[in-house]
């Protein structure tokens, strides 16, 4: 898709789309590329992906994301344009336009060395950024003016989501970012869909999934029913449907984070 605002380099081996804006778009040489992007602190390294903070000459954060694979199956996507850091660039601008507060994408590069394929898809870093796990752990969010305050904002994200018609699939607190600006984001955008079938059920899941963090680490449960009542309003839906739909993904989280965290909520 050619995506009005994004440039496109061409390598022999690779493709890169970016922003102007973006601290690779002054670079034609993808070695260099793949070096600014491979540089920084690593906060994420597994064997498929890695993730990455990055400070740029002006002291700018970004996040950086690499995504590796051999499977013939990836290398020929690509070949027809698909990649997963290419998927989360595009993502990131629909959601952008339709309202939902993620990230501003800056780049994704695609490089392939024969049956070995590396994406990658940068982001702006949220400058002193900080997950709403942390910021219960450290002060209760009184630095952000008070559970009710951060509940009452973090459903309005959640519901500008859903009423897109978009799922997370993960909306665990560690993705809700609070940017130092205190705006809230969403992130790790990895595993986001748009369902064509059974939205709400599916919401409902994503609820589940932030209602059990929220017991889990001890929020009061007048403000985990304050969340679900601000995010009930805000979809438009009765708060009693809400809660009827996520029980059956409530319990199965539960069970899951009895047995994997030795937890009880």
């Amino acid at each position: 898709m050619v995506r009005k605002g994004v440039k496109i380099r061409r390598f022999p081996h690779g493709l890169l789309r970016f922003i102007d804006s973006s601290p690779v778009a002054g670079i034609d040489n993808l070695d260099m590329v793949k070096r600014w992007l491979t540089a920084g602190r690593e906060i994420k390294v597994s064997e498929k992906v890695e993730a990455r903070l990055i400070n740029d000459e002006k002291g700018h954060a970004w996040f950086v994301k690499r995504y590796r694979s051999r499977s013939l199956f990836r290398v020929l996507l690509a070949l027809l344009g698909w990649t997963r850091g290419g998927r989360v660039f595009e993502l990131s601008f629909r959601l952008r336009e339709e309202g939902v507060s993620v990230p501003q994408p800056s780049a994704c590069l695609m490089c392939r060395d024969g049956f070995q394929l590396d994406s990658w898809f940068m982001c702006e870093g949220l400058e002193g950024g900080k997950d709403l796990r942390n910021h219960f752990f450290e002060d209760r969010f009184e630095s952000l003016g008070g559970a009710q305050e951060v509940m009452r904002k973090a459903a309005e994200v959640a519901a500008q989501l859903h009423a897109n018609g978009f799922v997370h699939y993960d909306m665990k607190w560690a993705n809700f970012m609070v940017a130092g600006d205190g705006l809230f984001y969403l992130i790790d955008l990895d595993g986001m869909r748009k369902p064509k079938i059974a939205i709400f059920t599916k919401a409902c899941r994503d609820v589940a999934r932030f209602v059990v963090n929220a017991r889990e680490f001890g929020l009061p449960e007048d403000h985990v029913k304050y969340w679900l009542s601000q995010y009930s309003m805000h979809l438009g839906v009765d708060v009693v449907d809400v809660e009827k739909g996520m029980a059956p993904f409530y319990a199965k989280f539960v069970r899951r984070h009895r047995k994997k965290y030795n937890v009880s909520v």
